[in-house]
This record gives C-alpha cells, sequence and structure tokens, in this order.
C-alpha cells in the first residue's frame, strides 16, 4: 500500500483573515471620521451663510430707514414719547409723503406716497418683531429707536437688532 504524504506548505507572504478585518476595521473607523468632519464642516459653513444672510438683511434695511429718518422734514407717527409697530414720516418729496415702514407676514416694507410698498427684505429672513420708538423732546428735530427681532426662516436662531437715528432736516418749507 502506498502512503500518502501531505507537504505542508509555509506560505507567510499573504495576510491573514484577521489582518484582513483588521485593516477594514482601521479603514471604516477612518472613513467614518472622515465623513464626520465633513458634515460637521457643511454644518459650520450654513450656519455662517445663514448669519451673513440675516446681518446683510438687517444692515441694508437700517441703512435705508437710518438715512430715510435723517433726510426727513419729521414724524407723523408714533407721537412723542410713543411706540408702534410702523413709521410714518413727513418728507421733503411730497410724492414720497408719507413715507411708512411697517412689517407684513414677516418681511418688512418701505411704502413711499401713493407707490406700491417695496420689500427691504426677502422671505429667508423673517422680521419677528419691529418697534418704533418716538424718543424725540418737544420742539426738537425729532428722534427714533429702531428695534427689530429678525429669525432665519429655517433655524430657530433669533437676533436683535436696535439703532438710533435722528432727523436732521427739519426744514418746514
Amino acid at each position: 500500500m502506498k502512503k500518502h504524504k501531505f507537504k505542508i506548505i509555509n506560505n507567510d507572504s499573504g495576510f491573514t483573515l484577521v489582518e484582513i478585518l483588521i485593516y477594514i476595521s482601521i479603514f471604516s473607523l477612518m472613513v467614518t471620521g472622515l465623513a464626520s468632519l465633513t458634515l460637521l464642516i457643511n454644518q459650520s459653513m450654513s450656519v455662517a451663510q445663514n448669519r451673513i444672510e440675516v446681518d446683510s438683511q438687517y444692515v441694508g434695511a437700517i441703512k435705508i430707514m437710518s438715512q430715510t429718518i435723517r433726510d426727513s422734514k419729521g414724524i407723523n407717527s408714533p407721537s412723542v414719547g410713543a411706540q408702534s409697530d410702523s413709521l410714518s414720516l413727513k418728507t421733503i418729496d411730497s410724492s414720497k409723503n408719507p413715507t411708512v415702514f411697517f412689517v407684513d407676514e414677516g418681511v418688512l416694507y418701505i411704502s413711499e406716497g401713493l407707490g406700491s410698498p417695496t420689500p427691504l427684505t426677502n422671505n429667508r429672513v423673517l422680521v419677528a418683531d419691529l418697534g418704533f420708538y418716538n424718543l424725540s423732546r418737544p420742539n426738537t428735530h425729532g428722534l427714533i429707536q429702531i428695534d427689530m427681532t429678525v429669525n432665519q426662516f429655517d433655524s430657530i436662531r433669533t437676533m436683535n437688532f436696535n439703532s438710533v437715528s435722528a432727523v436732521r432736516n427739519n426744514d418746514d418749507n
């Protein structure tokens, strides 16, 4: 009878199953970490872009309101010492008289004379609260404090802004 001899081949040039599983685990952890980092960076960029959107619309609206207040002849409403959610100004240009700032459905508008209201903010930024305080003293040009609360449309973040503007032109001609 013939005896079969089995030869044991010793091949050390490959990877064992345990080594392959360890390499796959390490690779998976690296990919997961990289994906988490990418997600975090995207969220940070989104928050920064939202803040820039809110800031730019607020700054633009405040500039227009402040300039209009400075260039007006006087304040129709609110009366001295009072507060209102809209502001009505007497203007030098009679075709723009009165100029009114107000909020409708979260959008800030300016209405000049008989013209159609023009939005100063868009629907991505919601003006949640707008208050005008007439801080004027009798027989002065006029002083208005503007308080505005703004919400990002798709965010729960709220920002509060305020500004004070004085009427410079009290020409009653």
